[in-house]
């Protein structure tokens, strides 16, 4: 009896010292809560999930390999070695940290401009990614607090994939405006601060996913979260594409060593070192493992995304170079030439053909617009407005109707940037034309011009037809030509491209040739490229006088007045 008494009284007072613990650690929080600026979550609605464990359990069954020189288990125990920093004043709140995946993809954005970035970035990892696909990765967006409309999160969720969009609070007021254009990108620090995950591939939103980069998740080996991997090399690493181990205790020391170095403490990072780059690599110096750069290139816009680069390698990603990017609107100068030119090239394309075909025409505006089209309502008839907003802002075409999601799409929306323009498949229907008696007549040899071409039987060159869509036509070119490839022709210094529409004899031999063997060469299909003119690229539209020693022109000619 005595022994049942003692055991009674022992699990009285365990269960008494639980409920004490419990009740002092919620004092403890809300104590502290005041005092934390959290991060504000949206999320898609709950959905049944696996548990962490089972997640991971099948994350490692599909070729994900876990660290083996750190134990990512007691990664919320490690400290650093230079010493640890003071608990960082802001940070993610327990409830983001309750339904999450074992590791995670991660860009981030800091206004409205950036949106349609991410969308696409979002869309391109989907696509790729068998993580993503089998849910055992999340996609993940931190976005800078107040900045990016409640609407434009919805669409991240909804027409971008993102698992979570975390909004964090700006480090960006520490400078002023003018002293840094790319003060914004302190926020990328929160990716530090992202706890719940083992490990996050982080990627700018101006990045587009080729093929699948779930291999970054196991390789490069990351020795520890005072690590980072990373393209770079000679001691200096890129910040666009990183690897991680997110810890509170790296996170603490990276938004120290920010508030040390900005006023009115200091003086390190303001001006053009108002930028994470500067600050992560003061950080974390010496201390990071390479990337293979086909993971993140800077690609030449007249490198095609389905070759190989030098030594055999192909593009898994691509990185879209300068400030102007393929979302901008491409009839605006370029307000900062010393940061970039604007670029048409075959990273340009697949930009567009991913956000009109994965993004725009699964969009609930293009969805309702074609329920009012199947009931009988003309495209611009009336406007289209999902969640209270008219598409595109009831903004007008050059006719004078509403634009609708039929036609065009609305870019860098709730910006001041704002605009629509075109869907690619209307432009084209637009230009589908022709002239009273136009012939099509391709030059009988290279290095001819459409003046010469069309004078040669008598006529002249019909300048706005090289505009139409006939002549542009891939499948016409190839049937013209006998190409045996047709692509789009992009902007070169030395070959500008205003003889294109045309055939392009591409052998790398004609040089070092003899005539016969040029000759020969030239009546190769194999060597013969067909190329369309972009038309947008005012550097390179088509034109009646041009003519390049390579090219053969597919010229509209009419009678003479």
């Amino acid at each position: 009896f005595i022994a049942l008494a003692i055991l009674w009284l022992s699990l009285v007072y365990l269960v008494l010292s639980v409920v004490e613990e419990w009740a002092v650690a919620a004092k403890s929080t809300a104590a502290e809560a005041p005092e934390k600026t959290d991060l504000i979550v949206a999320e898609p609605a709950p959905a049944t999930e696996l548990p962490t464990a089972s997640k991971l359990k099948t994350l490692m069954a599909l070729g994900y390999e876990r660290e083996t020189r750190f134990d990512l288990d007691q990664r919320n125990a490690w400290r650093w070695s230079n010493g640890s920093c003071p608990m960082a004043a802001v940070g993610i709140t327990h409830v983001a940290r309750t339904r999450h995946a074992p590791i995670a993809y991660l860009t981030f954005i800091s206004n409205e401009k950036f949106v349609d970035g991410a969308l696409v970035l979002g869309t391109s990892l989907r696509k790729t990614s068998v993580f993503l696909q089998h849910g055992v990765a999340d996609l993940v967006i931190t976005i800078t607090s107040n900045c990016v409309s409640a609407v434009s999160r919805k669409r991240l969720l909804e027409e971008g994939g993102y698992t979570h969009v975390f909004e964090v609070p700006s480090l960006a007021g520490r400078i002023h405006a003018k002293s840094g254009i790319f003060r914004d990108t302190f926020d990328k620090i929160y990716m530090f601060n992202l706890t719940m995950y083992e490990k996050i591939v982080f990627l700018d939103a101006d990045m587009i996913a080729i093929r699948s980069m779930d291999k970054l998740f196991s390789k490069p080996k990351i020795w520890g979260p005072d690590y980072v991997a990373a393209v770079g090399g000679n001691d200096y690493f890129q910040t666009g594409m990183m690897i991680i181990i997110p810890t509170q205790e790296m996170f603490n020391c990276i938004y120290d060593r920010l508030i040390r170095g900005t006023p009115p403490n200091g003086f390190q990072f303001t001006g053009s070192s108002a930028r994470d780059g500067v600050l992560l690599r003061d950080v974390f110096q010496t201390r990071f493992h390479a990337i293979n750069p086909k993971y993140s290139r800077n690609l030449n816009p007249r490198h095609r995304l389905d070759m190989k680069l030098p030594g055999k390698q192909s593009i898994v990603a691509v990185h879209l170079r300068g400030i102007i990017k393929p979302w901008h609107d491409r009839r605006l100068p370029n307000p900062h030439t010393e940061l970039g030119k604007k670029e048409f090239g075959f990273t340009y394309l697949h930009w567009w053909t991913l956000y009109e075909e994965e993004i725009h025409k699964k969009s609930a505006y293009y969805l309702k617009a074609l329920e009012f089209h199947s009931k009988g309502h003309a495209p611009g008839s009336e406007a289209i407005v999902v969640d209270g907003i008219a598409f595109g802002m009831q903004n007008t075409d050059a006719g004078g109707s509403i634009v609708s999601p039929l036609t065009h799409v609305w870019m860098q929306r709730h910006s001041k940037d704002a605009y629509t323009q075109l869907l690619s498949s209307e432009e084209k229907r637009q230009r589908n034309r022709t002239l009273p008696s136009m012939r099509k007549i391709p030059s009988p040899h290279f290095g001819l011009s459409c003046d010469a071409v069309c004078a040669q039987a008598g006529l002249r060159c019909a300048l706005e037809a090289l505009y139409f869509t006939s002549l542009n036509d891939c499948e016409e070119l190839r049937s013209v030509f006998g190409c045996s490839r047709c692509e789009m022709g992009v902007y070169w210094r030395p070959h500008p491209g205003n003889d294109f529409p045309a055939v392009e004899d591409v052998s790398q031999e004609l040089e070092h040739e003899n005539k016969e063997r040029k000759s020969r060469l030239r009546d190769n299909s194999t060597n013969l490229v067909c190329r369309y003119n972009y038309l947008h690229d005012a550097r390179g539209v088509p034109n009646c006088t041009a003519s390049y020693t390579t090219t053969r022109r597919y010229c509209p000619c009419v009678p003479k007045p």
